[in-house]
């Protein structure tokens, strides 16, 4: 049971462990990959586009590889034009890492599993049915 109020304050290297990428790790497979995934996505669509969406994603890539910025969030509030192809290529990669990660004993780097460890504080004390009724008096606010 957490008994000290507690919040909890999470980055994005915070599903790290899961299987999820960091910003690093998300950086470079949106300038590594990309543009060609892009291109294949939208050929199974949609030929005529393809080379259109190919050269944006192209544009997009080459000018995130060559800012200075680590986040492709902090980058994309500076082109503001770029937004939703920068968008779609965070959501891509992320859900990559959803679909390829896991948790607990599955968990790419099971050793930093912060979230099993913290379920194990708030539930070390409930050794029985009944007392999941207490759950909610862990302390933790949001």
């Amino acid at each position: 049971m957490i008994e000290e109020q507690t919040v909890f304050i999470l980055g994005a290297g915070a599903s790290w462990p899961y299987g999820l990428p960091t910003s690093t790790e998300l950086r470079k497979q949106i300038f590594l990959k990309f543009a060609d995934r892009i291109k294949m996505l939208v050929r199974s669509r949609d030929q005529s586009k393809a080379e259109e969406m190919y050269q944006e994603a192209l544009e997009f890539t080459n000018a995130f590889y060559k800012s200075s910025d680590a986040s492709v969030d902090l980058w994309l509030m500076k082109n503001k034009r770029l937004d939703p192809l920068g968008k779609h290529a965070i959501i891509t990669y992320i859900l990559q890492g959803e679909h390829d990660g896991d948790f607990r004993e599955k968990a790419p780097h099971p050793e930093q599993d912060w979230y099993s460890y913290i379920w194990k504080r708030m539930t070390d004390v409930l050794t029985n049915q009944e007392d999941y009724n207490s759950f909610s008096e862990n302390k933790i606010t949001s």
